[in-house]
């Protein structure tokens, strides 16, 4: 059986990079049933104050909490990218939460502990993601829903500066950051963002999108595999045109010819002759 393993969500330290990283990795601490430790619901016990290891032992409630900071330790400190300085100054932000009280590491310190290391503050970072909000372009070839996140990613990171857009503006945004490969479906769907019977939300827009590129992509299977019968035609009539010498017909040379191969079989006369 084939094992498929989850790719990890890998935090680089370089400024600017925390957005995506932390709402992708939050979604991941729910799929993994840890987010209660990560987003402070719950408190991480301390090591020979809550529990020890001789008669405070801890009790099953609170050796679920302790598994699940182990757990979220664990993927965050395995998604630290250290290939680069940056990185491992990351890596040391979570590794620092390790101590005698936390032998297992504080998973919920460590997130803390990044966020005020990379979470956009200053006004500089605030000018650095509204330049990145009012230029985000698809690139060619890529997700739209991708996109989107991205676009969400950033807005919210200014919300929490102080900086909000409305809905119609957010969706004018990302519709004008789409692409000229998207260009007519933009119009039309640009004319729903006010419509009053039926107006263009976030989610309908992801639908459309999502629809758009499905039945482009048929399309597009379609059309590649009708150039390769084409092609395969194409190379099936390229064929000798001359006459075969033998049997005089076209399409094949004499020395493939299989019609006079079979040469007519003779009667042959066998003689016996008797010696006395």
């Amino acid at each position: 059986m084939k094992i498929v393993r989850a790719k990890l969500l890998c935090l680089k330290g370089a400024r600017g990079t925390l957005i995506i990283w932390e709402e992708k990795f939050i979604a991941r601490a729910y799929k993994k049933k840890f987010a209660d430790v990560l987003l402070g619901t719950v408190t991480v016990p301390k090591y020979k104050i809550d529990y020890d290891d001789s008669d405070n032992k801890p009790d099953e409630a609170l050796m679920k909490i302790i598994e699940m900071n182990v757990v979220a330790y664990g993927e965050l400190i395995n998604c630290m990218d250290t290939s680069e300085e940056s990185g491992k100054t990351a890596f040391r932000l979570v590794r620092k939460t390790r101590n005698a009280e936390f032998p297992h590491g504080n998973a919920r310190q460590a997130y803390l502990n990044l966020k005020g290391k990379y979470s956009p503050t200053s006004e500089v970072d605030k000018g650095i993601l509204l330049r990145q909000f009012h230029s985000a372009e698809l690139s060619p070839g890529a997700s739209p829903d991708n996109f989107i996140t991205k676009m969400e990613g950033i807005r919210s990171a200014l919300s929490d500066m102080g900086v909000t857009y409305e809905e119609d503006v957010f969706l004018h945004q990302i519709i004008n950051g789409l692409g000229p490969e998207y260009l007519e479906l933009g119009q039309s769907l640009a004319r729903l963002i006010n419509n009053k019977n039926d107006p263009l939300t976030l989610e309908m827009l992801r639908n459309k999108l999502d629809t758009y590129d499905k039945k482009r992509n048929k399309a597009g299977s379609k059309i590649s595999g009708k150039k390769r019968q084409e092609n395969a035609f194409v190379g099936f009539t390229k064929q000798y045109k001359n006459k075969c010498k033998k049997c005089g017909e076209r399409g094949h040379k004499s020395s493939d010819c299989r019609k006079m191969d079979k040469k007519p079989k003779r009667n042959l006369m066998v003689h016996v002759t008797t010696v006395v």
